[in-house]
């Protein structure tokens, strides 16, 4: 199976903000968001292009495809060359608490990667604690 074909695609709308739900309604189309990568609808790159190229036409100009940790799809990541920078997300809750509280909020708002990252580490954490 090809990359392309695998369901690891997602459809960034704005900033930080993905694809959760795509519904019609009588106003037309109806699209809910979420910063939450793992709560974002997962796409084929065809369904996730032919997605993005009809919200592009109904009012959404930055709307892009996206690898599952939010990087934009290029050429070589459908040829599956990964050519994505250093791996520098925490691993887990110690080195989370290691981390300046300045570069932590910097990255909660800017870092879609680091987000999804974070939420899985408290998401252990929580069913940890159960």
């Amino acid at each position: 199976m090809s990359v392309a074909q695998n369901k690891e695609f997602l459809i960034r709308v704005d900033g930080d903000f993905f694809v959760q739900e795509v519904s019609a309604s009588p106003r037309g189309l109806e699209v809910h968001g979420t910063r939450i990568i793992s709560a974002a609808l997962h796409f084929d790159f065809s369904a996730a292009e032919r997605q993005c190229q009809q919200l592009r036409r109904r009012g959404y100009p930055y709307c892009v495809t996206t690898t599952i940790d939010g990087r934009p799809v290029t050429a070589g990541v459908l040829r599956g060359e990964d050519s994505s920078a250093k791996d520098d997300l925490p691993r887990n809750e110690k080195e989370l608490d290691a981390m300046p509280a300045s570069e932590f909020k910097r990255r909660m708002k800017n870092d879609a990667p680091f987000v999804g990252r974070v939420h899985e580490i408290w998401k252990l954490k929580a069913e940890g604690q159960k």
